[in-house]
């Protein structure tokens, strides 16, 4: 049975290669995100699932708003409306998911960097030849996405019979860290020009372990800080709201009204806040959470 981007592929393929000079961002997001999709095959399925949506939701909806009004005139351009506009919703998500990827790949490359680069640099003070410290880090799933790119990059030496510099740089230039795509060209250079790639590595392990040193410290203030902002502003001010409420209900307030607001600052108002806390805590910290 086809998978669904095979069957895309078939069914657009040749209309979407006419647009495909229009995303080349996409193409540029694909690579960086390591997926394995040509921008041809992501634009093709992006198009199946727009056109399998639109008529989905159309009827759906047709269905729900003619139980609700009874009237035909009510529900079809209501379904239409939200089948369009759910039909927008998948395009824009499948043209913008491929830079999230990107940009989660990126954090999980800073995290690994440095420990990977001091290994390499091991690696190369004991003398093998470069490619092979690539033939190593393939087998260690602890580097997480390093390990995937040096999969890479001895796949297109081995099967696609590029030599090492070309699979070096075709790794570079696929790479979402800057960091990662300096240390790449860097050993390019290195291993052309003769130069000593192990006291390379050395300098690069040092630089990157100092910068991830930097983050983490950076990371522990901004976390006091918001500490001291959750604990002034949401537990102090949730105790302080309830506290002042009461005292209204005590003075002539309406007791059902403000035991109703109550309620929904302990229910929903402090565990959503909590969770946007989370949230931006994990998104601004340097190790995976």
């Amino acid at each position: 049975m086809a998978s669904f981007d095979i069957i895309s592929y078939r069914l657009f393929g040749k209309m979407v290669k006419k647009y495909s000079k229009s995303f080349a961002p996409v193409d540029t997001q694909l690579k960086k995100a390591g997926m394995d999709y040509t921008l041809n095959e992501w634009l093709s399925m992006t198009v199946l699932a727009c056109v399998v949506a639109f008529p989905l939701v159309s009827v759906f909806l047709f269905f729900m708003m003619f139980l609700v009004t009874g009237l035909f005139i009510d529900a079809f351009p209501f379904a239409l409306i939200g089948g369009f506009i759910v039909s927008g919703f998948v395009a824009g998500f499948m043209y913008y998911y491929p830079s999230q990827v990107a940009g989660s790949r990126k954090k999980k490359l800073e995290n690994s960097l440095h420990f990977a680069t001091i290994y390499m640099a091991t690696l190369a003070e004991t003398g093998i030849p470069p490619y092979k410290i690539f033939n190593v880090l393939e087998k260690f799933d602890e580097f997480g996405e390093i390990s995937r790119i040096s999969k890479t990059i001895v796949r297109n030496m081995e099967v696609f019979g590029l030599d090492f510099n070309d699979a070096l740089e075709k790794a570079a230039d696929n790479s979402p860290l800057k960091e990662l795509k300096d240390l790449f060209w860097g050993m390019r250079a290195t291993i052309t020009t003769g130069g000593d790639l192990s006291g390379f590595l050395s300098q690069r392990s040092k630089a990157l372990t100092n910068d991830y040193r930097r983050r983490l410290e950076g990371y522990v203030k901004t976390l006091s800080l918001f500490l001291e902002i959750y604990i002034t502003v949401v537990i102090v001010g949730s105790v302080f709201m309830l506290v002042l409420t009461t005292i209204m209900s005590i003075l002539g307030g309406s007791g059902d009204q403000i035991q109703l607001i109550q309620v929904i600052l302990v229910t929903i108002g402090l565990p959503t806040v909590a969770v946007v806390f989370i949230i931006l805590l994990k998104t601004i910290s340097p190790t995976e959470v």
